[in-house]
């Protein structure tokens, strides 16, 4: 296995960047993929065209070759810039964003040169405009590209990716390119707002991907988010809380309306068993990931036979939130550079759910966090590996909060150190050692 095969069948077992990108952050938790990524990053910058352009699939197959028309559009060929930076989030070594730069340096390049005022993918100055929000539910009949403007989606990981390398390039100590960057993303920034967002913060398309995405990039004002968020929560809502998104938009669903004080919807996509969801396939029997929310329905059976696939793990990107936020556990070596802990423990229990764990081989060595609810209270029971330290955010008062732990209590002060509050979450620094936290639980 040398390359992130989207599926095990069909003619199409290549290198998909865009399946890729979105299974990422999953993948880097199920398994140490370190090295893999590593392996295809150099698949990626040799599939790379003279002007910049990084394809669909890498590597590329027979029939293809590195050139400006083999564009593999908005979050496809952005895997250049995405799977770098997550793997060094992960596992913390810098050297695949050392060993690529440049080739990130030119994608970026190659965008800005290929948009037109800073729009990416407008049709009428590059006809190719990618996949969009690929086999969304709300695509035309006989469609597998979603109802969101494939412009938007451009711009929206343009500035994303932009972004994403200005970080990189103050890692890796490129001051000059890291103000460029800068100044770039914002005016990226200014750029889709002025195209696609109206002075109420309404956004062109109006689809639940369109917002999901702009909310997930920073793209919005501030004073805009929460009309934003409340349009998002309403349009599910109407669809009694079902998804419309696609590839491009259900990774990040289900995390903007965490980020954004919206957990009990997110729990309501997550145990939706109506179609289209991710328990409905699992009740029609399930035990692999579909390419299509809609592979096969009880009203119509198979989806399309041209290009359907019952083991596919694009939409299975739903992992990582359920590792991260519903169980908890999250690493990120990024946060170092601001002074916080890579490893978090910030569970957000019940919303239909009593019990959830999680557990991560960190580069610090095992990490566990998991809770349960009974009997009214919460307990949450923590694992911190030796010679690290974690920040562990509670949603309780501060007074109804216990801490237990292996030792005695004048140790437990001095490992256990109550940082900062905010919007009723507590959070703690925490030292190496296994630790007990409980409190009242509030439906």
């Amino acid at each position: 296995m040398e390359v992130p095969t989207d599926c095990p069948q069909r003619d199409e077992r290549l290198g998909w960047t865009g399946d890729a990108q979105v299974f990422i952050p999953t993948a880097s938790f199920n398994m140490d993929v370190s090295t893999f990524f590593a392996k295809w990053q150099r698949d990626l910058a040799d599939s790379q065209s003279a002007g910049g352009v990084i394809p669909s699939i890498a590597p590329l197959n027979r029939y293809m070759r590195a050139s400006d028309e083999n564009d593999g559009g908005p979050a496809w060929s952005d895997a250049v810039i995405i799977c770098p930076w997550t793997i060094y989030t992960k596992y913390g070594d810098k050297r695949i964003l050392e060993d690529h730069y440049d080739s990130m340096r030119r994608f970026v390049t190659s965008m800005e040169n290929r948009s037109k005022g800073l729009i990416r993918s407008d049709e009428f100055f590059t006809p190719w405009g990618g996949f969009g929000d690929w086999v969304s539910m709300d695509a035309p009949e006989n469609s597998c590209i979603g109802a969101t403007p494939k412009d938007l989606i451009g711009t929206a990981y343009f500035a994303r990716c932009t972004d994403l390398l200005r970080r990189i390039a103050g890692l890796l100590g490129k001051s000059a390119d890291e103000l460029t960057l800068s100044e770039l993303h914002r005016r990226i920034v200014l750029a889709f707002r002025a195209e696609y967002v109206t002075a109420n913060g309404r956004i062109l398309g109006d689809t639940q991907t369109a917002y999901t995405i702009a909310l997930a990039f920073d793209l919005l004002p501030e004073e805009q988010r929460p009309a934003a968020v409340n349009r998002l929560v309403r349009m599910l809502e109407r669809r009694d809380f079902r998804m419309t998104t696609g590839f491009v938009g259900t990774v990040k669903l289900c995390p903007v309306l965490a980020r954004y004080g919206r957990a009990d919807v997110a729990y309501k996509l997550l145990l939706q068993e109506a179609f289209p969801s991710w328990l409905y396939t699992v009740n029609q029997g399930a035990t692999t990931m579909w390419e299509r929310w809609n592979s096969w329905t009880k009203e119509k059976g198979f989806g399309p036979v041209s290009m359907n696939s019952f083991n596919h793990y694009a939409y299975g990107s739903i992992g990582a939130w359920m590792y991260e936020q519903v169980a908890g556990l999250s690493v990120d070596m990024a946060r170092l550079v601001t002074g916080e802990p890579p490893i978090r423990i910030a569970p957000l229990p019940g919303y239909g759910l009593t019990h959830a764990k999680a557990s991560l081989d960190t580069p610090f060595g095992d990490a566990v966090s998991a809770w349960k609810i009974a009997s009214g209270r919460v307990t949450l029971d923590v694992t911190i590996p030796a010679n690290a330290t974690a920040r562990v955010e509670v949603p309780a008062g501060v007074s109804d909060i216990e801490v237990d732990a292996e030792y005695d209590d004048h140790d437990v002060e001095e490992l256990v150190i109550l940082e900062e509050s905010s919007g009723g979450v507590y959070a703690f620094n925490v030292g190496a050692g296994s630790y007990s936290f409980s409190w009242d639980y509030r439906d």
